[in-house]
């Protein structure tokens, strides 16, 4: 996940503060953070843990994603399977 699939900066609320959401990236231990700022001061928080505003910020469904995936939890997909001529079909993950 990156800025190009998640529309930054987006304001949102941690620990009952309001703070600018001004990109995600990367730690050193694999972790998708994000880098939230005010008053000039930045602070990280596990997209885990980060509150989405209402509404949330376009690009938000790969938050929910990265969160199920994380989670270890079934997500249900949309999708052409190979020789169905473009039918689509719902399908448990891993099917």
């Amino acid at each position: 996940m990156s800025e190009n699939n998640l529309a930054v900066p987006f304001e949102t609320t941690v620990l009952a503060v309001p703070v600018n959401v001004v990109r995600v990236q990367l730690t050193l231990r694999d972790e998708i953070v994000a880098v939230c700022r005010r008053a000039g001061t930045s602070q990280t928080v596990p997209l885990l843990d980060l509150p989405l505003p209402s509404p949330p910020p376009a690009g938000s469904e790969w938050i929910a994603a990265y969160r199920h995936w994380l989670r270890g939890d079934t997500i249900r997909i949309i999708s052409a399977r190979p020789g169905t001529l473009g039918e689509r079909k719902i399908y448990e993950e891993g099917q």
